[in-house]
This record gives C-alpha cells, structure tokens and sequence, in this order.
C-alpha cells in the first residue's frame, strides 16, 4: 500500500469511526442517554472499512468518543507503525510483483501465488509463512477482502432486481454556456442513474462539479424517491470528500468506488452518457442556448418525454419509467424520523 493509499486508509478509518460518535457529541444528551446510545450502536451492524468484523464493542465506541474530546477528529485517525507494509525477506520489485499477482487472482491463497511466481522466476527469495502473512494482511488483500471485492465487481456486472437496490452515479463534461454576467463555462452533467430500471433518478448541468453538487443529487433522491441500497461511483473527487462519506456513514448507505481497470462496471450510466450525447447534445442547436437554466429545461424535458419513455435493449425493450413502476412497489422509503436537513449539515472549522 502505497503513500496515497494509506492516507485514503486513514480518512476512510477516521470519517468511519466519527460516523459512529456524531450522535454522541449532542451537548444536550444527558450521560444516561450517552450510555443508552453507545449499548444501542454497539447492537448494530456495520460494513466497516478494511475490516472483516461487522461489529463494535461499547468499550472501543467510549475510546473512540474519548480520543475525539480530547484531540478533535485527527484523534480518530488510525496510528500508523513506522515499518508498517515493508517487507524486509522480499525486494521492493518482488513486494511489489507479488502483490499485484495476489490482487489480479484473488481466488489463490498468498501461499500459492507465491509459489507460482517463484516456480516463474519473478520472485527468487525465500520467504517465511509467517513474513508472507504479515505482508499481505498489511496491504490489505487477505483473501477474504480481495473475494469479496471480486464479488462485487460479479455483481455489478449484473442488473440488479429492484429500484434504488444500487445506484450509478458519475460526471460528463459538456459544451460552454453564458452563465449570470454573460461569461461562457463550461458545464458538467451529474447523473445518477438506478441500476435496476434505467431511469436516471437525478440529473442536470452545472458549472462545477464538487461534492456538494453530488450531494444535492442524493438529498434528491432520498426525498423524492426513498432509501438507497448502496451507491458506486468512480475515485473522482466529487465521490471522495470526507463530508459526503461522514453523510452516507450516518445514513447507512455503503459507498462502492470502482478500481481502476474496471471502468466496465459502471458501464450503465457510461451508456447513458452515450445516449444523452447522441439523442441529445448532437441535435441541440448549442448557440441558441441562453443560459444554464434554459439547458437544464431543455435537457429534462428530453429526459422525461424521450429518454424514460423510449424501449431499453437491456430491459427486454421496456421503457426505463416502465420498468420502474412495475417494481416501484419494492422502494423502500426513508424513515420520516430521519432529519436530512441535520445529517447535511457540513462540519465547519474555525481557527
């Protein structure tokens, strides 16, 4: 794991735990309830990052809340070991051959992929059970973790059942338009498209692209159409901010990047991208254009009366909005108790 790997490691860890104790900075809890509310999120499940556990314990919750009231948030970044993921039995060069071997076949235990690549003459060293264990628990690629990320890739790769199940999201850049002082931008299309239906959930031009626009389109959603099961996107900088991960951390809605190599997986709203382009972009008489908002009416007018109206190769020739109210009854709606407008708010520092 390189430098900027264990930096994304560390921020996933410390967003993940702060997830956990936001509730529990309520000034107005009374310790009782404090207690209360640690017993009940001890109780619960959690996809927890770089872990195989799915638990926490109240004691780790109560050091958790500890170190934040004494250090702030940084207080919940992992400790890193100085000598951590070095390999001293292996040369960097064959560190590094064994790792990506390991990766690009998850279905071999470290032990075999040792082999083969020592059986190929990539890796000449001898190396111990233990060392070897150690190198790969380090990286990150235990067995289990690179299976279960295989997994995900499978089934991605295939449509899912029900609306809002899994949801696609990703950015297009489009063409130049005046924006309020008659200065021409460029503009960027965010979409978020249902993985099951088609029908694109959120979608419109602006002239940025940052995580506040993407988490706009998920307040969207989850108003207008109800919960997510989980979410994947790309590693670009609008689906990484701590922010938006504290936000879905909160929620419970698993956020999915897709490596890189696998663009393929997300080859649902690429498609779509492809058809806006097409069915809209190429026809669009650009110059008359007058403004951001003129595109946008424009763009979701072709959206409602072509796009979700038009048969889908990938949906047996049904429409996308077809395909949606056929299962619409499967949505599941977000809890009315559940206060977005609080879960939103952006955590500020004043120095």
């Amino acid at each position: 794991m390189n430098k900027e790997q264990e930096e994304q490691k560390g921020q996933a860890i410390m967003d993940f735990r702060y997830s956990i104790i936001a509730e529990l900075l309520n000034p107005y809890l009374s310790r009782t309830q404090r207690r209360a509310l640690m017993r009940e999120k001890a109780n619960r499940q959690y996809q927890i990052p770089y872990s195989n556990r799915t638990r926490i314990t109240v004691e780790c919750i109560k050091k958790w809340y500890a170190a934040f009231q004494r250090f702030g948030k940084e207080g919940l970044r992992p400790k890193q070991r100085l000598d951590k993921g070095i390999c001293r039995a292996l040369s960097a060069e064959e560190t590094a051959a064994f790792l990506e071997y390991l990766e690009h076949n998850p279905e071999l235990t470290a032990k075999a992929a040792y082999r083969k690549l020592r059986d190929g003459g990539v890796i000449h060293t001898e190396i111990s059970k233990s060392a070897l264990s150690r190198l790969v628990l380090s990286a990150g690629l235990q067995r289990e973790q690179r299976m279960h990320s295989k997994e995900q890739r499978q089934q991605l790769k295939f449509a899912f059942k029900y609306p809002l199940e899994c949801v696609q999201a990703d950015l297009m850049y489009a063409f130049e338009v005046p924006d309020e002082k008659g200065k021409r931008k460029r503009t960027i299309l965010l979409a978020i498209l249902d993985d099951a239906t088609r029908r694109v959930v959120y979608s419109t031009f602006a002239f940025r692209e940052g995580s506040l626009a993407f988490e706009y389109g998920l307040r969207h959603v989850l108003l207008s159409h109800g919960r997510i099961g989980k979410i994947f996107v790309d590693n670009g900088s609008a689906f990484v901010a701590s922010e938006t991960v504290r936000i879905l951390s909160i929620l419970g809605i698993p956020l999915i990047h897709s490596r890189v190599g696998y663009a393929a997986s997300r080859g649902k709203v690429e498609r779509y991208f492809r058809t806006v382009r097409d069915g809209f972009l190429r026809p669009l008489d650009k110059d008359s254009v007058r403004s951001l908002a003129d595109l946008n009416a424009r763009f979701h007018t072709w959206l409602e009366t072509e796009y979700h109206r038009s048969p889908h190769r990938g949906l047996d020739g049904k429409t996308p909005l077809e395909a949606w109210l056929e299962k619409a009854h499967h949505i599941i709606h977000l809890d009315p108790t559940v206060d977005l407008d609080e879960i939103f708010k952006h955590e500020i520092r004043r120095r």
